[in-house]
């Protein structure tokens, strides 16, 4: 058995991910610029059901493409660069004292987290400690 072909592996495919895509570097270019325009202008991370298709339809690009421009430009899917812009909106509302009777979960929930245990473990998983770490160190 140890010798049929039904065992043995087969060499893995070289394909790039998105090798077939049809989003060239100048329009990836204008859909980052997009993105960064309306994140600076609108702040939609903060919504707690902000999906990628949604970002999309409001940026005017297929979900495909943003997408790829999030793993290819910055390396990140878009669940991680949804926690990153959340953390750091956190980290500002964590440090600012006209805002330490809030509570972490009502933080949390500021940032868009409608889960208090997701949102800690984006946090830890970020920034190395957890929110109550950072508020105390801060």
């Amino acid at each position: 058995m140890n010798h049929s072909i039904l065992f043995k592996a087969s060499p893995p495919e070289n394909k790039k991910k998105y090798e077939k895509s049809a989003l060239s570097e100048d329009y990836g270019d204008l859909i980052l610029q997009k993105l960064q325009t309306y994140l600076a202008k609108q702040k939609p991370y903060l919504e707690n059901d902000l999906t990628l298709p949604k970002l999309a339809q409001r940026l005017s690009v297929s979900p495909h493409h943003l997408s790829q421009v999030l793993n290819d430009r910055l390396n990140q899917s878009f669940f991680d660069w949804l926690a990153t812009y959340r953390v750091e909106e956190a980290k500002k509302l964590l440090v600012d004292t006209a805002l330490s009777h809030l509570k972490i979960d009502e933080i949390a929930e500021r940032v868009g987290y409608n889960s208090t245990s997701a949102f800690h473990t984006a946090f830890k998983r970020i920034t190395g400690k957890t929110p109550a770490q950072f508020r105390v160190i801060s």
